[in-house]
């Protein structure tokens, strides 16, 4: 069974300023647009020393794991839009609790993004076998086809 990435991130992704308010009990931040959107924050970030945080699971846009390194200032403080953003935008992606375990791939879907076992997935994609082909043959023979 497939895990949708969504579920693997290391921190809460919110949909709106609004969400993100009723979430935490905070006003959100305003929107900077000079900086990707980044719909998340990593409450443990500001008891670090560091002025740059790294999060070792990160699955970019087009589907790589690898780490993720920021400014402390950007992993404490989510930019969450309040409406249509224009042009060009980015959108820095919550970190993952994990990476891939052996045996698994990232594959795209029209649902969305999901890590599937590849066994799963070769069972998923099969297709037809000798029985069935012979079967069908055997239809074909009956219907004149």
């Amino acid at each position: 069974m497939p895990i949708p990435i969504t579920e693997l991130y290391l921190f809460r992704r919110f949909n709106s300023p609004q969400e993100y308010e009723a979430e935490t009990g905070r006003p959100c931040p305003p929107f900077d647009p000079k900086r990707p959107i980044q719909a998340w924050f990593d409450p443990d970030a500001e008891n670090s020393p560091d002025l740059f945080i790294t999060y070792p699971y990160h699955m970019s846009r087009d589907g790589v794991i690898a780490p993720l390194t920021i400014p402390k200032a950007w992993a404490t403080t989510p930019n969450i839009p309040s409406g249509a953003v224009s042009g060009i935008v980015l959108e820095v992606l919550p970190p993952l609790r994990r990476g891939l375990e052996p045996g698994e791939i990232i594959k795209k879907t029209p649902f969305g993004v999901s890590i599937w076992r590849v066994d799963e997935l070769e069972q998923t994609q099969q297709g037809f076998t000798n029985a069935d082909r012979d079967l069908l043959r055997r239809i074909a023979r009956k219907l004149g086809v």
